[in-house]
């Protein structure tokens, strides 16, 4: 097998993206090993690793259309906007939109060019420091909104208060922020 290339890895849950990459560099004895798009760590999916030479190439797909499938749950949020943080907000009782009002919401405010707020906990860096970095250390920072383009959004299945909903959408979309600014 070449030592350069490109690698499709079905990333585990509890897997980083980091972890994935130090694996290949193990298992390939290579030091350049680099992917082209973080995922979460409780995400599943689709990682497109590059190794040795290869790795010069991430900045031309670092900025494809990528596509989420997600299940966001309405009532509840946490710190970290994902399943794995501190809950902060559970409503007792969520009063039921059906899915129409939500294939409206989705189509009139979450198409085409939009702006988002960052995750607090999420790899981006203020001042060379990861955000999520600072977050956990409790310092206090401002998050910059973004502006991403969402090329396609579906309600695939409502069973109240979740709902499973593909997206299509430009580099730098955060899924946990469509699901905190959905709900």
């Amino acid at each position: 097998m070449s030592e350069h290339g490109f690698l499709l890895v079905d990333k585990p849950k509890g897997w980083t993206s980091f972890d994935v990459c130090g694996r290949l560099r193990r298992i390939f004895g290579i030091k350049r090993v680099g992917h082209t798009g973080t995922l979460d760590p409780f995400a599943t999916g689709l990682l497109v690793v590059a190794l040795g030479k290869a790795t010069k190439l991430i900045p031309f797909f670092e900025k494809d259309v990528k596509t989420y499938e997600t299940m966001i749950r309405f009532g509840v949020m946490s710190d970290t906007l994902d399943p794995e943080g501190i809950v902060t907000t559970q409503e007792g009782k969520v009063q039921a939109v059906k899915g129409a009002e939500i294939e409206k919401v989705l189509s009139e405010v979450f198409m085409g060019k939009i702006t988002q707020i960052p995750p607090k906990y999420s790899a981006l860096k203020i001042n060379g420091k990861k955000m999520y970095e600072l977050a956990r250390a409790g310092e206090e920072f401002e998050v910059k909104p973004r502006e991403t383009e969402i090329h396609a959004v579906e309600l695939l299945k409502l069973e109240y208060p979740d709902a499973r909903i593909r997206i299509t959408a430009s580099a730098g979309f955060y899924v946990r922020s469509f699901a905190r600014d959905l709900a």
